[in-house]
């Protein structure tokens, strides 16, 4: 009967020892909640900002006024503009487009670095530099991009495709 007893004491001391444990890491994790919350609540308001930064069916009307007003003010040509397939994600979308510029080297660059600046998240991929027409003709620059757009605007592929550039080359002189 003794040992039965014994083997019953030391099976209630380890699962005292467990739950010793089990609780000093509870305590650990609710000691660190205000921490957690904290971090959360930043995590939430950096969100909240690159959220603002997608812009909507309006927003994309600023990009088009962009390209078509400071391109040709830092001596840039738009020679063509193709919009993609909207692609729909949980809380934004992404527009991408093919384009095609024209413009002397400095140019091409000081226009790259405006689209850089400018307040929505816009991404530059894919990016080839050819010789224009003659010597001493402008580059041509072609590449991909990427939009980020908020996921509340309204405007799919169907009406995309009725954005300047969506069909064919277009050119602003």
């Amino acid at each position: 009967m003794l040992i039965p007893l014994y083997a019953q004491t030391q099976q209630l001391a380890l699962a005292e020892a467990a739950a010793t444990v089990q609780l000093s890491q509870s305590v650990v994790r609710v000691n660190q909640l205000p921490v957690l919350q904290t971090q959360a609540g930043t995590l939430e308001a950096q969100f909240q900002q690159q959220l603002r930064r997608l812009p909507d069916e309006a927003g994309m009307v600023g990009v088009l006024n962009l390209l078509q007003q400071q391109a040709p003010q830092l001596g840039v040509q738009l020679q063509h503009l193709q919009w993609e397939a909207v692609e729909a994600r949980d809380w934004y979308r992404i527009q991408p487009l093919q384009f095609e510029f024209s413009g002397a080297y400095d140019a091409l660059g000081r226009f790259l670095a405006t689209l850089a600046a400018q307040p929505w998240i816009f991404a530059v991929h894919s990016l080839s530099l050819q010789a224009g027409d003659g010597a001493h003709g402008p580059l041509i620059l072609k590449g991909r991009a990427i939009l980020y757009r908020d996921v509340s605007s309204t405007l799919h592929a169907t009406q995309a495709e009725h954005l300047p550039g969506a069909q064919e080359p277009f050119s602003w002189q």
